[in-house]
Order: structure tokens, then sequence, then C-alpha cells
């Protein structure tokens, strides 16, 4: 099976850290960064619509970008029968519920609301059988009800074989992604997993409830940790790799009610790159 984008040594500056990166079918990749970060600038470079500062993009077979030139004199209908095809009736009566757009399909795009303008510009890539779909933010952009449906049908097309790239603000995605790049100031500073991300990451903490606060304050008084009283009794954070001190307490002191792991969201691991 071969890759559906390549990336050799490509950056959008023309110097700085680079990106060496496959996607393969089936696969998603999600572009983050801050608002002007570029993420709008690198799909454009993967299409060849803007110069890289370095090295090159290859896409191998067809690929679609969700663009807001959208026919406004049209309907959301005849959009997608513009680019259904061979692709049958049943994705484009997919597709357009998905959006949310089914109810309005035979209203005129000018007509709509901007958020189910915004949908319509998604109409090409769910219906048409492209290789690799690219998505501009049009997610961060629906509709709150209509992007769980939305997901779901990209979901289905990834797994029929199609690769992803999506710019977003939404961090939660992060966590589904099979790759991730993040971008600052146009320069790359992250491309992995997201246990990858995870790892890079500050650790998180460890949360101990107990009451036997005088006692519990004398056995962590040597570990890195942070006391604090609650309405409940005691609170004691710690840093990941302060287990010890975790167990001591537990084996400790019976009345300790809970040891809570809380690791970075995903906001907060992006956040940090940014």
């Amino acid at each position: 099976m071969s890759p559906i984008l390549v990336l050799s040594e490509a950056a959008l500056l023309p110097k700085g850290p680079t990106l060496q990166l496959e996607l393969m079918p089936s696969r998603t990749l999600f572009v983050f960064g801050p608002n002007g970060s570029g993420k709008s600038e690198f799909l454009a470079a993967l299409l060849g619509e803007r110069k890289l500062g370095q090295g090159k993009a290859q896409i191998r077979g067809k690929a679609v970008l969700a663009r807001p030139e959208v026919k406004k004199r049209t309907t959301p209908l005849g959009l997608a029968k513009t680019f259904s095809g061979a692709s049958g009736n049943d994705r484009l009566v997919e597709a357009l519920n998905a959006l949310g757009l089914w109810e309005v399909r035979n209203t005129p795009i000018a007509s709509l609301t901007p958020a189910e303008r915004r949908a319509c510009e998604l109409v090409e890539g769910l219906v048409s059988k492209p290789d690799l779909i690219l998505i501009d933010h049009q997610l961060d952009t629906l509709d709150p009800w209509r992007l769980p449906t939305t997901l779901q049908v990209l979901q289905r097309r990834v797994a029929s074989g199609a690769a992803l790239v999506a710019a977003t603000n939404l961090p939660w995605l992060a966590r589904g992604a099979d790759r991730i790049v993040v971008l600052r100031a146009s320069e790359v500073v992250f491309s992995g997993s997201y246990p990858d991300l995870e790892r890079r990451a500050t650790p998180g903490t460890l949360e101990i409830e107990t009451h036997q606060s005088e006692g519990v304050r004398a056995l962590v008084a040597p570990f890195a940790l942070e006391v604090s009283e609650t309405s409940a009794g005691l609170r004691v954070r710690a840093r990941e790799g302060q287990e010890v001190a975790a167990k001591l307490l537990v084996e400790g002191y019976g009345d300790v009610e809970a040891v809570v792991v809380k690791r970075p969201t995903p906001e907060e691991l992006l956040r940090s790159l940014f």
C-alpha cells in the first residue's frame, strides 16, 4: 500500500525545522496552532497552491479541499448532485443528513444561515470519493449538533480508504488523530502521535484525599508535594513520579479516600506548545 500524502523535509519557512511525513490510506492528520500560525497556508502548500519554503509535498490520487467558494445560486441538493457522480444516491443522502442540510436541500445556498453555508463547503469531500480530504477549519464553525454526525461520516470515509487532513482549533480532536502537527508562526513545533504529545508535556498530578491531616502532613513533608485544606479534609497534590508518596499514604493511613492521577487535557498539551 502506498502513501497518499508524502512530505519530504517540508516547511513553510525557508529556514527552521522541517517535516518528514507519509500519510497512508485510512489515516488522519490534524493540524493545530494559534490563529495566524499558518494552518491554512499549510493546507494550500500541500495542494501546490502555495510554495513551500523548504522541501516538497506530493499527493498521490484525487484530493478535495473544503473551500468557501461554493456557488450560492444552487441548492445543497444541486451541489451534492454535482459531486455525487457514480458514488450513488446513498452517499448524497447520508452527507446532507449528517451536515444538517437535508431539510433545506432545495433552498438556495445564498438564503442559508452562515453555519449552513459553511456546512455546504464540506459536501464535496463527503459525497465524492477522493483519496484525500482536506478540511480548513470548517469543523470549527459547524453548529454543535451537526459536528458529531459529520465526524461519524468522515470516520466512515476514512475507514473506506480515504486519508484526512484537517486544520482545526478544536483540541479534543487530537485524541483521535493518527498524526498531529502543531504550527507556531508558520514553523513546525511538534509532529507525532497523541501519546508522543503526552510524553513531551509536563507530567500530570496525583491527588490524595484524607482526613488524617496532622499525620499525613508529617509523612509527606520530605516529598515534593502540595498540601491544602478542603471542606472534606486534606488534599495532597503531587507530580507524576511521586507515586511512592501516594503508596505510603494509602498503606499507612486507612482513611485515605482517593488517589487520582490527573493528566493534562488536550487543550493544555497543545497550549504548552503555543
